[in-house]
């Protein structure tokens, strides 16, 4: 019998209860495909895997909730030492739409003022922090609720660049 690994799938059209453990072949990875084993997944199928002894993440459309998962390898990004997995799966979504928003939309280049809106959300703040980075001023309004919220957990640097 071929090896196998388990898999959470939606086996059927509807909510939550539809979703199924399932057994699954493992199949060999193609010409420029990694093959990993999954170490968490965040709600949204944001996996953090590992990869012959690498720890990369990837942002998955499919096949996330499983312990195997083989995507191109342009798909993963390393994870820096000293990140948990836990937090490596709850962030790489807002990162990678924060360098979407940046690279790909408004095409921010070093110099530039950037507007974020909803600075104090997840993908507010990391696109804050991503154009920081790339040596952009970025400006963030906000309500004098998240302003003091903010204050109050000595998080000014995540408002103020």
């Amino acid at each position: 019998m071929a090896a196998q690994y388990r898999a959470v799938m939606l086996t059927k059209k509807g909510g939550p209860d539809a979703l199924r453990i399932v057994e699954l072949p493992i199949d060999p990875p193609g010409p420029a495909q990694l093959r990993v084993r999954v170490r968490a997944a965040g709600v949204g199928a944001t996996d953090l895997i590992i990869r012959v002894g690498d720890r990369v993440a990837a942002l998955t459309v499919y096949g996330g909730f499983a312990e195997i998962l083989v995507r191109e390898a342009e798909h993963f990004i390393p994870i820096p030492g000293g990140v948990s997995d836990r937090d490596a799966a709850t962030v790489i979504l807002n990162y990678v739409t924060a360098w979407q928003m940046i690279h790909r939309s408004a095409k921010v280049k070093s110099g530039h003022t950037a507007l974020v809106m909803g600075a104090a959300g997840g993908v507010g703040s990391s696109n804050r922090r991503a154009s920081i980075t790339r040596s952009t001023r970025s400006e963030a309004p906000t309500s004098a609720i998240a302003w003091a919220c903010f204050g109050a957990a000595g998080r000014w640097s995540d408002l103020v660049s």
